[in-house]
Order: C-alpha cells, then sequence, then structure tokens
C-alpha cells in the first residue's frame, strides 16, 4: 500500500505506540490518539511515552510522520485506515472486557457520519469471536453507514512479546486477518506488504 494513505492508532500503550513507531519508520504519516494529554504532548515533542527497545529512536528519527491528539475527530477526518489497540483485560470466565473497544468504534462511527470517503477500522486488541460482529453494528449504530459500503472492518491481532515488540512487528511470525469483505482485507494486506521486513 502506498505511503500515501494516512494512517491513526488508538491507544498509545506499549503495543500501540510501538505500531505508531513501526508505521512511521515504514514511510507512513501517522496520527497517534490517546485519553491521556501526557502521552499526547510527549508524541508530539517527539518522545516516546513508553519503554519498549527500539521504540524512543524511532519515533525520534520519524517525528516529522508523527502526530498524536486526544481528538477522535481529528485523526479520523485526517487518516484512511484507523487501528483501534486499546486494553481488553481478561474476565474470570475467559472472555475479554471489550468496553474500551466499543468505546472507540462508537467515538469513529460518530465521525464517520460526516466523513464522505472509505474508510478502514482494524481491530488489533484481543477479542473472542462474535466480538467483532458486535463492534460492526456498534459502527453501523453511531455512523448511520453500512460496513462493506462506506467502510471496512478487519481483525488482525499481533503476535508480540514485550521487549521484542518491534522486532516482532516488523518481522511476524504470521499475520492474521479477518475480514469483513475482500476490500478490506486487501487493503490491510497491502499494509502488512509493505511494513515487514
Amino acid at each position: 500500500m502506498k505511503t500515501e494513505t494516512k494512517l491513526s492508532v488508538f491507544g498509545m500503550g506499549k503495543l500501540g505506540c510501538t505500531m505508531l513507531a513501526c508505521f512511521a519508520h515504514k514511510g507512513w504519516h501517522v496520527t497517534g490518539v490517546d485519553v491521556l494529554e501526557d502521552s499526547v504532548t510527549k508524541l508530539n515533542k517527539g518522545l516516546s511515552p513508553i519503554y519498549e527497545p527500539g521504540v524512543a529512536d524511532l519515533i525520534k528519527n520519524n517525528a516529522d510522520k508523527i502526530s498524536a491528539t486526544t481528538n477522535v475527530k481529528e485523526a479520523v477526518l485526517n487518516s484512511d485506515v484507523s487501528f483501534i489497540i486499546v486494553p481488553t483485560p481478561s474476565q474470570e470466565d475467559g472472555s475479554f472486557k471489550t468496553k474500551l473497544v466499543e468505546t472507540v468504534a462508537v467515538a469513529i462511527g460518530e465521525v464517520l457520519r460526516d466523513k464522505k470517503d472509505y474508510h478502514l477500522i482494524v481491530v488489533t486488541s484481543t477479542v473472542l469471536p462474535g466480538d467483532t460482529a458486535r463492534i460492526v453494528q456498534l459502527l453501523e449504530k453511531s455512523s448511520g453507514k453500512k460496513c462493506n459500503v462506506d467502510f471496512g472492518v478487519c481483525y488482525n491481532p499481533d503476535f508480540i512479546a514485550l521487549g521484542t515488540v518491534v522486532r516482532d512487528f516488523l518481522n511476524p511470525d504470521m499475520i492474521l486477518i479477518g475480514q469483513s469483505d475482500n476490500k478490506a482485507g486487501d487493503t490491510l494486506c497491502d499494509i502488512h506488504k509493505s511494513l515487514v521486513d
């Protein structure tokens, strides 16, 4: 995928911030989105808000391609693809608490209501089968638009280990893409083809 495609990453924790750094390293303009003002301020100064080997250098060296905001509308209107990588804590029954993913999906959907161009939403946070169907419903309800027509959705978990996130993200053992339709999956596949070493 051409790096003219603009990306946004929702959640500037260890994984989201590393994704943002790696995308910028590979040439994309990327917007980081977080509720923490401190993380946003650091990123806009070319500093990493997290510690993960290699991330601070990637952010520093690619600061011209990185912006950060707490404003969902700004991020969605200025990107073509949004990655959601917010915490989904394990629950006692083995399921994952998806409230933060759902909150972000609704916020993105509300912006898509006013966006004319196609937008791809990629859920990278860990969720179970069936969870993405609910996320699609939330996106359709909050946007007033239809999945596979006005926007696409993919599920794309990362298989990484803390301490080696940069290496694992750029050199994955495998890439898993669940797609709402071929356009969504092909778009994400093209990103990965340009991303991986």
